[in-house]
């Protein structure tokens, strides 16, 4: 089937002394049965200053409709009237735009500026309508992934490059419906075919988009910038694979999940001074005494199973090397009365009360440390429990930490 090419739509829906709203639209088209593809992006400021941004709006478009399109199907007309309905200034998708405000906008009716205004009466002037310009992840009405020239729906723990998608309107003339449901394979048919049309018929397809050189993509006016695509993999180093680190995953609720590395303190001791070789000196050690270190996670989508890894391996790193450099030291006189699982439990439930960097960060240049259990006792009034934060003898609780230790009755 023939290749449909990547284009570009602007709209100016407000202009007013000097300022104004844009939106840049990406998208892909089928002329023979109407389905499109499309993405969008917003401008708002200065109209002087518009210009500066095409590049970024440009690739911003680009890369949502990469990612989070809409699919839609839109005609302007048939054969015989589609001419006149561009130029009719009473037909609400006509391709009439002000040339005079722009240097890269003409008088001349164009279909790309149709297809703009359509797009944008979908987002804004639906009744009821949540649609918005592209698709968000937790929103789509169907995911496919894209693993190589391979396009297919997806479905859970796959591996590939996952494209959120969301059903907008049909319109065909003046009448216009929310599509509820579409054709799969012409959905794919239509994202497999689309591609940028290069000078000298170099045709590139969508999903090469972070191959493309900035002398190519500037042919269609933006490059490719300094972003790439997230690296998927995260190496961790012996240390942070050390088994007496007690490393493990809570969800605090159904979109946030913390990152938990926990230690004894007497095996945290030791285990710092292999890390940092330098021997750790410490003038407390306590057998309720733990070092506690976390990290957070906004869980926004359930991933593949690999994305899902490389999150825990980057949790991992950051609670691991908090564990070591910014440490939160804890004593309790309970803590000798439960057993390892119930003091995980412990912290994943209290998690929140403790400063997520520590008290502050560890200076290891003399290797000596001197601690004290902190005026600060803090109180959990809700489990009737008690608990000693140890700070450096030579420190103060930091300001931020007193104001967020008070705000919940801590001190």
């Amino acid at each position: 089937m023939e290749d449909l090419p990547v284009s570009f739509s602007w709209v100016y829906p407000s202009v007013k002394n000097g300022i104004c709203t844009a939106y840049c639209f990406a998208y892909v088209r089928d002329p023979k049965n109407y389905n499109v593809l499309y993405a969008g992006v917003k401008y708002e400021g200065k109209i002087n200053e518009l210009n500066n941004f095409r590049i970024k709006l440009r690739r911003t478009a680009v890369k949502r409709l990469l990612r989070k399109p809409i699919f839609a199907v839109f005609s302007v007309g048939n054969d015989e009237n589609y001419q006149q309905n561009l130029t009719n200034k009473k037909y609400r998708f006509n391709g009439i735009t002000n040339g005079s405000l722009f240097s890269d906008d003409q008088r001349t009716p164009k279909k790309t500026v149709s297809l703009g205004k359509f797009f944008l009466y979908c987002a804004l002037n639906q009744q009821f309508s949540d649609l918005g310009i592209y698709t968000k992840k937790d929103d789509a009405d169907l995911k496919l992934v894209v693993n190589g020239e391979k396009i297919e729906n997806y479905k859970y723990g796959m591996e590939g490059n996952i494209i959120y998608l969301k059903y907008g309107y049909e319109c065909r003339g003046e009448e216009s419906k929310r599509i509820t449901g579409a054709s799969l394979e012409s959905i794919i048919s239509l994202r497999k075919r689309s591609k940028f049309f290069g000078k000298g018929k170099v045709r590139r397809s969508l999903d090469d988009y972070f191959d493309l050189s900035d002398e190519y993509l500037m042919q269609f006016g933006f490059n490719n910038g300094d972003e790439k695509p997230e690296n998927k993999t995260i190496r961790l180093s012996h240390y942070q694979k050390d088994k007496r680190v007690i490393f493990y995953k809570m969800n605090l609720s159904n979109r946030v999940r913390a990152h938990i590395a926990l230690m004894p303190f007497e095996n945290w001791v030791d285990y710092v001074g292999e890390v940092t070789d330098k021997p750790i000196n410490v003038n407390v050690c306590n057998e309720n005494m733990y070092s506690m270190a976390y990290s957070i996670e906004n869980i926004d989508k359930r991933g593949t199973k690999g994305e899902n890894k490389w999150r825990k391996n980057l949790h991992r790193q950051i609670a691991i090397n908090r564990l070591i450099e910014n440490p939160n030291i804890i004593e309790t006189e309970f803590f000798d009365d439960m057993n390892m699982k119930d003091i995980r439990m412990w912290f994943g439930r209290r998690i929140m009360f403790f400063p997520v960097r520590g008290e502050r960060r560890l200076n290891f240049q003399n290797g000596n440390f001197n601690f004290k259990a902190s005026e600060w006792i803090m109180e959990f009034e809700k489990y009737d429990e008690r608990v000693y934060l140890y700070l450096q003898d030579n420190s103060v609780l930091p300001k931020f930490v007193e104001k967020i230790f008070k705000f919940f009755g801590l001190i």
